[in-house]
């Protein structure tokens, strides 16, 4: 596991975006907002581990170009993979 010190505590890698972010931002007006922005990073997170552009995966979710695969389908390919 790889850590980064943000301020005074050592944190997981993974989690380091969502908490420089939050630091940044100030954090958010509602809890809509907050699972929003958890949600995003998380989508944001996933996309870099299955190698695909997380703006380029947002444009076809929105546009529904239907270019890109939808995610359960390429974390089952990745996870059936030799």
């Amino acid at each position: 596991m790889t850590f980064l010190r943000i301020g005074s505590q050592w944190v997981d890698l993974k989690h380091a975006y969502i908490l420089k972010r939050r630091k940044i931002s100030g954090g958010t007006r509602s809890e809509n907002g907050r699972r929003g922005r958890d949600t995003f990073a998380s989508l944001k997170t996933t996309c870099r581990k299955l190698g695909i552009s997380f703006w380029s995966y947002l444009n076809d979710r929105f546009r529904r170009a239907g270019q890109i695969a939808p995610l359960p389908e390429l974390i089952e390919a990745r996870a059936q993979a030799p």
